[in-house]
């Protein structure tokens, strides 16, 4: 009897083991990992618009004109992947901010 007992815990703990080891992912931790990519896509489109407003100011330094950046920006910008609005350009004296509006993040770059 005392065996039958120990071998019954035995398998309840071996069991349990298993089950841990080929646990699959709630609906929670996807939705989680689902949310931090979409963040780590507005980042990394931020960071191409910064790269395309880099090459824009320097074609335009090169062609020898003198145009604000505003003029510069196509009519419509890129959107943030997850709220699809337009990321926000804001221009001072000496540097350019891309801002998402969603709270995402934001690059600024020197002029």
């Amino acid at each position: 009897m005392k065996y039958f007992i120990v071998l019954a815990l035995t398998l309840a703990i071996l069991s349990g083991c298993i089950r841990d080891s080929n646990r699959i992912m709630d609906q929670d931790e996807m939705d989680r990992i689902g949310n931090e990519l979409a963040i780590q896509a507005c980042l990394t489109r931020i960071d191409s618009v910064g790269f395309e407003i880099e090459g824009m100011l320097y074609h335009e330094s090169i062609a020898g004109g003198n145009r604000p950046l505003e003029e510069l920006l196509p009519d419509s910008m890129p959107v943030c992947p997850v709220s699809g609005l337009e990321y926000i350009i804001g221009e001072t004296s000496s540097e350019i901010t891309i801002t998402c509006p969603s709270g995402h993040g934001s690059l600024t770059l020197e002029k």
